[in-house]
């Protein structure tokens, strides 16, 4: 019989020469053959058992911070120069109708960047372990806080919004406010523990999900009472101290990727205290025509009285970073 030591060579001999044929094998295949290959190995690996050790389910809860960065923003629609709304002459067919006052071409009529700072966030996630990996399937909310902003109208090179610079209430200048944003989050991550017999479990992980972004866009611009003090015309004396307003809802559901990173301590066998960042990028949108409340303190309408003002609000690519505190309890 042959003793231990000689079957560990033999075993050993064996495992050298196994090896030496994969990876000659490896070499010699084409990277679709091998993308394949790795593929069936990684499934028959699985389902084999051979990563049964310390594996299972776990569930797990977060709640920290998220720190949103600057949010650009920008509108655009059909912009006419007051002087060409109907609705601001006694006899609506004395309005001019000249070039400016017939251009019905959408266009950006200002654009911003928004701060919206730190908000409380919350998450919940149920994955599988299987040796040092992890699959999870996330549910993550944030909240940012709110910001008013000036506007510079006449800076994204509309010309009809130039000629109104002097309308405009000096006391209360044109602005807008981006509030009530919040974010809801469904993602599937994939993590790597680097475990060792340390209670301390470093770890990093990507994912990828929809974000479900949800926000309330405001502007408005009070034009100044001593309006038709600057000239005779009559169009000065209908439009001095009226509000032009825009109150809406505006979001989307979009695609996201995040990454994370995270260090974990093993408070028992099934209980896992942990800090954790992420990083996060939801994709940007357009809330489509969005209905004015009023223009120039009469019904939402562009300058011939009969259309809708509808502008478009565009939000840019959303970036947030969140630090959250955590507990994972394996089941």
């Amino acid at each position: 019989m042959p003793s231990a030591a000689s079957t560990d060579g033999l075993l050993v001999k064996t495992d050298l020469q196994a090896t030496i044929c994969v990876s000659t094998m490896l070499k010699s295949m084409p990277k679709r053959a091998l993308l394949r290959s790795s593929v069936s190995l990684i499934s028959a690996l699985v389902s084999t058992g051979l990563f049964a050790q310390d594996s299972g389910f776990y569930l797990g809860l977060e709640a920290g911070l998220s720190q949103v960065d600057s949010v650009d923003t920008s509108v655009s629609g059909i912009n006419h120069p007051t002087r060409c709304d109907r609705l601001l002459y006694a006899d609506p067919d004395s309005a001019p109708m000249d070039a400016e006052c017939t251009n019905n071409s959408p266009r950006t009529m200002w654009s911003n960047s928004f701060d919206l700072g730190t908000g409380l966030a919350a998450g919940i996630q149920i994955g599988y372990r299987f040796g040092n990996w992890r699959l999870e399937g996330e549910y993550f909310s944030a909240e940012a806080d709110d910001e008013r902003r000036p506007l510079q109208l006449g800076s994204a090179g509309n010309a009809a919004l130039g000629t109104k610079d002097s309308e405009w209430d000096a006391s209360n200048p044109p602005s807008e406010d981006l509030s009530d944003m919040m974010g809801r989050h469904l993602f599937v991550n994939l993590y790597y523990d680097f475990r060792s017999s340390s209670p301390w479990t470093p770890y990093i992980g990507a994912g990828v999900g929809l974000g479900k972004i949800e926000a309330r866009y405001q502007s408005q611009f009070w034009r100044r009472s001593d309006l038709g003090e600057l000239g005779p015309e009559e169009w000065r004396q209908t439009a001095a101290g009226t509000l032009s307003a825009l109150d809406t809802s505006i979001g989307s559901t979009e695609f996201g990727i995040q990454l994370l990173g995270g260090l974990d301590y093993a408070v028992s066998d099934r209980l896992q205290l942990g800090l954790k960042a992420k990083w996060t990028r939801i994709e940007g949108f357009t809330e489509d025509d969005a209905l004015w409340g009023t223009v120039r303190s009469h019904a939402p309408v562009i300058a011939d009285g009969l259309t809708p003002f509808v502008t478009d609000v565009d939000v840019d690519v959303l970036e947030s970073w969140s630090l959250m505190l955590g507990l994972k309890y394996s089941l």
